[in-house]
């Protein structure tokens, strides 16, 4: 992502657009009564935000990466949620949760194995002690707080806590913030101290976002002003549709990447390990030529994967290709190296999604698995040769 950013040296873009924006308003005096104050609004939440980013992160990580902290923090929370009324409690913490929350809570065993879980937590309890606390911190760990005292902390919560054993810690789900207190456990102890701290700083959060509700819908006003209406479309969620055409790329001096590869790269590359440990009746398909219908005209062999310049981003492995006909192609299951900070940018000499062409698919279901059924229930397009659709 970074190795991205840099090569594009996308901040110094971003520097210029707002050099740009500062600009036309100066020569807008009617738009910079209006949108005159949002740069510098959002530069002093940014700002703010800065002073407690690090530890929210921090603490964050610490109720997810330790299975006995992430236990412990999900009790006492509970225990604390449900002296509100359903309604009034944080999103999560419904009635309608709990059985998730048990069966998350049932299986922590799974995921747990006590000295790399100290490592990880003691990495955490460092970082916090080094960052700016500016809202307070957590109780017992101070600035300055040593490697030793902290060894000794860890060593008393783990030796001393219950929360990893799973009948218990399921007792400990349904009791109250006073019937956890009363068990001195110091895992829910330590929990307790960072759900405190949590809070703090959540309420620095909440007036964070709330903030720029308000003003990013400015900023993108006073962008589509200035743009003449002509923004790159928000993937905000809703379903959306990409356009783009097959192509390849070149990274760099000398190195171009091919738009196709085919079944003969996939045996080319078989070394009998993973991940390139082709099955032997695929590589018996491929000596055969045993290609049936599926064969491209073009390369005298079968498609497996194609380039387009389509724009995606996480979770859309899976998407459909469709071609001008409304045909599906292809599916997406990934975005080439070059093409990580994708989020952010889009390079249209780089970015690339990678796609399983139909035609393969097709090949693996009909001539490997025989899987017939499958078949049976699709409307295959295109004659031998051609590059097969499906409805």
């Amino acid at each position: 992502m970074l190795e991205g950013l840099k090569k594009s040296n996308l901040l110094a873009q971003k520097i210029e657009q707002e050099k740009e924006l500062v600009q036309y308003l100066g020569a807008n005096p009617d738009l910079k009564k209006t949108y005159g104050h949002v740069l510098g609004d959002i530069k002093a939440q940014y700002d703010e935000n800065l002073k407690f980013w690090e530890q929210t992160r921090l603490l964050g990580y610490m109720s997810y990466t330790s299975s006995p902290m992430r236990s412990a923090i999900a009790i006492y929370k509970w225990a604390v949620e449900r002296e509100k009324t359903d309604l009034d409690r944080d999103p999560g913490h419904q009635d309608r949760d709990q059985n998730s929350v048990r069966k998350r809570l049932e299986i922590a065993d799974l995921s747990y194995e006590e000295q790399a879980d100290k490592r990880i937590l003691k990495y955490l309890i460092v970082a916090l002690a080094k960052c700016e606390q500016t809202y307070g911190g957590v109780e017992g760990i101070k600035p300055g707080i040593s490697e030793s005292e902290i060894d000794q902390m860890l060593a008393r919560m783990y030796a001393g806590t219950k929360v990893t054993g799973k009948e218990e810690r399921m007792k400990m789900f349904g009791m109250s913030k006073e019937q956890l207190h009363a068990l001195n456990d110091p895992m829910i102890e330590f929990a307790a101290k960072v759900h405190a701290q949590v809070e703090r700083l959540e309420e620095h959060n909440e007036a964070f976002a709330g903030a720029l509700e308000k003003l990013n819908p400015q900023l993108i006003e006073l962008r589509a002003k200035h743009s003449g209406g002509l923004l790159y479309p928000d993937a905000n969620g809703t379903m959306r549709i990409a356009a783009g055409q097959v192509k390849g790329y070149s990274p760099a001096d000398a190195v171009q990447y091919h738009w196709l590869t085919t079944l003969s790269g996939v045996v080319a590359k078989t070394t009998g390990e993973g991940p390139f440990d082709t099955p032997q009746k695929l590589v018996q398909l491929h000596q055969a030529r045993d290609f049936g219908r599926y064969v491209d005209k073009a390369t005298g062999d079968v498609p497996v994967c194609f380039l387009c310049t389509d724009d995606l981003t996480g979770g859309n492995s899976g998407s459909p290709v469709l071609n001008g006909r409304g045909e599906m192609v292809g599916l997406v299951f990934d975005g080439n190296y070059e093409a990580i900070s994708s989020d952010y940018q889009f390079i249209p000499d780089l970015t690339r999604s990678i796609n399983v062409d139909s035609r393969y698919v097709l090949f693996v279901l009909d001539k490997f698995a025989g899987a017939e059924n499958l078949l049976s229930e699709l409307e295959i397009t295109g004659g031998p040769g051609s590059p097969a659709g499906t409805r």
